[in-house]
């Protein structure tokens, strides 16, 4: 197998909260990121007293986007893997049945926000960091699924700067945009994020079935969406392989 970027994912229990940590370099996104999230997934699901699960990164980065050197020089049968595997991921994040809270610890760029918007909601830090979606400095077009997150998450003010021009937001300037629900002290991202999913769950009685239903239908044109990317240098790498 072509050579991935390493990771580690551990999830730990703070009452009835899970927390998802990431720990590599970079957090980068290929087949070893996508399969431990969902094996992660699986083990916070399989706790019946969870109601909520905070995901956040390690050092200085939520995470910075997929692993584009594995995934410009990785096999046929790699590639067909890595887009089963990450739109199976994709589609978990964005369906999980309880309340789920992306606790931004750092740099979040390109994919890395795609895997934040895919929570509920956003928890920033105040300290160093960034959110970005470069894409447009890497000469990659958005494929649809992408696209269907913009038309839903995002105003037409912030498609134009944020996925356009690739504006960068610290965390008062991502609250001010509408990218996350709320800003933490400096360090403070996952403490804040557990705050938030008790007072989002306390004294609520909904079934993790109905909450997963209620996000397959109002997200399903995310869902359905092609993941296939329209041009330049994604649909070459993409193309090229699939």
């Amino acid at each position: 197998m072509s050579k991935q970027v390493p990771i580690d994912i551990t999830v730990t229990k703070h009452g009835e909260v899970a927390v998802l940590k990431m720990s590599g370099t970079d957090n980068r996104i290929n087949i070893i990121f996508c399969k431990k999230w969902i094996e992660a997934m699986d083990k916070v699901e399989s706790w019946p007293d969870m109601k909520a699960l905070v995901s956040t990164g390690s050092g200085k980065f939520y995470s910075n986007g997929l692993d584009l050197n594995f995934l410009n020089a990785c096999s046929r049968r790699e590639a067909e893997e890595y887009a089963v595997v990450f739109r199976e991921m994709r589609r978990r994040l964005l369906c999980f049945p309880m309340v789920t809270i992306a606790a931004v610890n750092g740099h979040c760029f390109a994919g890395g926000l795609i895997i934040a918007l895919l929570h509920d909601y956003r928890v920033m830090h105040s300290g160093r960091g960034w959110m970005c979606l470069n894409e447009v400095e890497l000469g990659l077009r958005f494929p649809d699924s992408m696209r269907a997150i913009f038309k839903l998450k995002f105003t037409p003010a912030l498609t134009r700067d944020a996925a356009i021009f690739g504006q960068r937001y610290t965390a008062p300037q991502a609250l001010d945009a509408g990218l996350i629900d709320d800003v933490a002290p400096d360090g403070q991202a996952v403490s804040k994020s557990i705050e938030m999913a008790i007072e989002k769950t306390k004294g609520r009685t909904y079934g993790r079935q109905i909450v997963s239903e209620m996000k397959e239908d109002l997200y399903r044109s995310i869902i359905t969406a092609d993941d296939m990317y329209p041009g330049g240098a994604g649909k070459q790498m993409f193309e090229s392989k699939l």
